[in-house]
C-alpha cells in the first residue's frame, strides 16, 4: 500500500471489469508520507536522512544540519571556510537541461529501488527503512 509513485499498466479484455489480480491497493486521503533530505557534494552524495513522523519544520531541518550536512562534510574532509557559497562561474547553458540537474539522476534510482522488493511496504516506518537501505 505504501510505495514510490511508480507507473503500473493493466491490459483491458474491454469489458471494462477489472479482476482482482489487476488492482493495486493504495492508501487514500491523507495517510502520511516519507520525506528524503540530502545533498550531493562535487566529491559525491551526502548522507540522507529519513523523515517519516510528522512534517519538516525549523528544528528538524536544524537537526539535519547539525548531523547529517556536518557529518557529510567530515566524511568528505570538506569545511565550510575552504569552499564559499558562491558562483564562480555562469554558463551558457539552456533552462532546465537534464545535464544541470544532477539531483534527477540521484532521485530516479531512490524512487525505482523500494519498488524492487517482493512485497509492498505496508507503513510509513517500513518504507522510511527501505529508502534509508538504499
Amino acid at each position: 500500500m505504501w510505495g514510490t509513485g511508480g507507473n503500473s499498466f493493466v491490459w483491458s479484455d474491454g469489458d471494462n471489469t477489472l479482476l482482482p489480480h489487476q488492482m493495486e491497493p493504495h492508501v487514500q486521503g491523507y495517510g502520511g508520507g516519507v520525506m528524503f533530505w540530502s545533498c550531493i557534494t562535487e566529491t559525491g552524495p551526502s548522507y540522507g536522512t529519513t523523515i517519516t513522523d510528522g512534517s519538516m519544520d525549523s528544528s528538524v531541518y536544524v537537526d539535519i544540519l547539525e548531523t547529517s550536512s556536518l557529518d557529510t562534510l567530515d566524511y568528505f574532509d570538506l569545511h565550510i571556510k575552504d569552499h564559499g557559497f558562491s558562483v564562480d562561474t555562469i554558463m551558457n547553458w539552456p533552462a532546465r537541461s537534464p545535464d544541470l540537474n544532477p539531483i534527477e539522476h540521484v532521485w530516479y534510482p531512490l524512487i525505482r529501488r523500494p519498488n524492487a522488493f517482493p512485497t509492498r511496504p505496508t507503513t510509513k516506518e517500513e518504507l522510511g527503512q527501505r529508502i534509508a537501505t538504499e
